[in-house]
């Protein structure tokens, strides 16, 4: 069942008109690009990861339409570049900081949770630019200090549970054993960002779709923080159950021996896996479709109506084919699902598109778009 907005839905304005979100992308198609992209980055060491990156998002924008327009991709491999080698200098950087001692590495790692929010934000920032319907550019308008409220935390207390662990790793090495209280504040280090977790995530959502932009028409978010908790909390609800069940079930075997606890206990593990793996499929689709339908640009809506189930399914057979094929499957199964998840999403107007991109351009031509500040650099991997 498609989620309601807290707006006005778009269908409640007069003679509204929708426009499916459609794909035309195969799996044929895109295994050519996927093939040479894989060769070339491995012959180049890496290199070429950038320019496959923009290979790969021009095929899939230039393959996405709305109204009988497609979307377009204009970042450049130079910019991408730049950025991955800067994330892989700060990743080696952490790697071997603690090689030398713990303050290096103390020292390396607040410096990379000080940066990242603003790296995070900038590729935010790129990612948008560089995408166009129309010809018209997207923009994002979001502050850095919001990414650093958004990201700060999570980044601290992960960053402080890899600290304390690479201390334990130094104190098993002189043979001293971590005590109680050591390891119960890693324990509730874990704690607290496991409760954060879907406030954060609401928090990520809202700070991309509240902060776009189509020319100088800003989008606005009316999403709920609550709906997020609620989607986490039946994912933990039904892993915790399968896990009780599954270990209850053999508990109660007791003593007994034989190939029934075996097949039970192997059954078991195996169900607990596929919950496990359908877990982030689950919260994908309720997800994209709470947060699309709560967001807007102007008077332009949208209705996402992604099936859980379905979705699930895509993953968990992309999944097994991928393993089959020993990876060959891997672009089919990034058209597949780019496929259900493009088209499951409906623009929703009450004028024509057409007309909505020349009124948003014409702002544009007359106030500018404001990019000249922009870094071009790109950190997304």
């Amino acid at each position: 069942m498609t989620e309601q907005s807290d707006y006005a839905s778009p269908a409640a304005l007069a003679a509204p008109r929708r426009f499916q979100v459609e794909f035309s992308g195969t799996g044929g198609e895109y295994f050519r690009i996927w093939i040479v992209n894989l060769l070339l980055t491995i012959v180049t060491l890496g290199i070429y990861s950038a320019w496959a990156k923009v290979r790969k998002m021009q095929y899939f924008y230039r393959n996405t339409r709305v109204d009988g327009a497609i979307f377009d991709y204009h970042g450049r491999p130079g910019a991408i570049l730049k950025g991955r080698i800067i994330v892989l200098v700060l990743a080696m950087a952490y790697n071997l900081s603690f090689r030398f001692s713990l303050t290096a590495g103390i020292v390396v790692a607040l410096a990379l949770a000080v940066a990242m929010p603003w790296l995070l934000a900038q590729s935010q920032r790129f990612r948008l630019h560089n995408s166009s319907y129309r010809g018209l550019r997207f923009r994002f308008l979001g502050t850095v200090g919001e990414a650093y409220m958004i990201y700060g935390l999570p980044l601290l207390v992960v960053l402080a549970v890899g600290v304390a662990m690479a201390q334990m790793g130094l104190q098993a090495q002189r043979g001293v054993e971590p005590g109680f209280a050591f390891i119960a504040s890693m324990l509730i280090g874990y704690g607290v960002l496991l409760l954060l977790w879907p406030y954060l995530h609401y928090r990520f959502k809202r700070y991309q779709h509240a902060n776009s932009a189509f020319g100088n028409t800003q989008s606005a978010f009316a999403g709920k923080v609550s709906r997020f908790y609620i989607y986490y909390a039946i994912a933990l609800a039904a892993l915790v159950g399968v896990a009780v069940l599954v270990f209850g079930s053999i508990s109660m075997l007791g003593p007994k021996r034989g190939y029934g606890s075996v097949f039970l206990f192997g059954a078991g593990l195996v169900l607990f896996y596929v919950v496990l793996l359908a877990i982030g499929p689950y919260i994908s689709a309720r997800v994209q479709n709470h947060v699309w339908n709560t967001t807007r640009i102007g008077a332009v809506g949208f209705e996402s109506a992604v099936k859980a189930r379905k979705l699930v399914w895509i993953v968990m057979s992309n999944l097994v084919l991928i393993v089959f094929t020993l990876g060959l499957f891997t672009p089919f199964a990034a058209v597949r699902s780019k496929r259900y998840r493009l088209q499951s999403v409906a623009v929703l107007s009450g004028d024509d598109l057409a007309n909505f991109v020349s009124a948003s351009a014409s702002e544009v031509a007359a106030i500018g778009e404001g990019a000249a500040d922009l870094f071009d650099v790109d950190f997304a991997l």
